[in-house]
């Protein structure tokens, strides 16, 4: 009886555990929020512009990628699906042993999720997400500066746009994989820690 009162106790503070946020989740859902508010039901078009200007100012004042880690919207988007989706599939069986998957499938997988990172970590890429990324967010300020209603569906549909690509490389390659090689802001903020004299540190958002 005692024993099974010590591990009901055990499991309960694993599952309290679970529940509570880093203080890194705080200030992604706190950030979140905040694009939420601004963006959604206030309609600021420019909501983008100062969630960079945030961005940048941080990355100066730390000289690593402290935005990234902890702030960015998009990225407590993706880790809130990739917790999702790794709960839901080891719920159903997906993974691991529960449904005899071999080691060869998995092995295989992994191959191919691995050839997904690397090819998007190749420069020309990089190069071609940041020109459809800053193409797109000059132009629309530059065509529709005099329409507010057209400039704010323009940057909606680039956010909405971006962290729906960034969840898709996430669930064919691995966890936060456009943080860590084609975001078109997160790489600005990396040349930006260079340039000030940060060398390379946290060069990855990922962990």
């Amino acid at each position: 009886m005692n024993a099974y009162k010590a591990e009901k106790n055990t499991n309960a503070e694993k599952s309290n555990t679970k529940k509570r946020l880093t203080g890194r989740q705080k200030t992604g859902y706190i950030s979140l929020g905040a694009v939420f508010v601004l963006m959604c039901m206030l309609q600021l078009w420019y909501t983008i512009l100062i969630v960079f200007s945030f961005g940048l100012i941080l990355t100066i004042r730390d000289r690593r990628r402290s935005f990234c880690t902890s702030y960015c919207p998009m990225a407590t988007v993706q880790d809130d699906f990739y917790t999702k989706t790794t709960s839901s599939r080891a719920a159903s069986g997906v993974t691991g042993e529960a449904n005899g998957a071999d080691k060869s499938n998995i092995s295989e997988k992994n191959r191919k999720r691995n050839r997904v990172y690397q090819f998007l970590k190749k420069q020309w890429f990089k190069l071609f997400a940041a020109l459809i990324f800053w193409g797109w967010l000059i132009g629309a300020i530059a065509l529709f500066y005099d329409e507010p209603a057209k400039l704010w569906q323009a940057m909606l549909g680039l956010m909405l746009g971006s962290t729906f690509i960034a969840i898709i490389l996430q669930s064919i390659s691995r966890k936060r994989v456009w943080c860590s090689t084609i975001c078109p802001y997160g790489n600005l903020l990396q040349k930006t820690i260079q340039v000030s004299g940060g060398g390379r540190k946290s060069t990855r958002s990922s962990k």
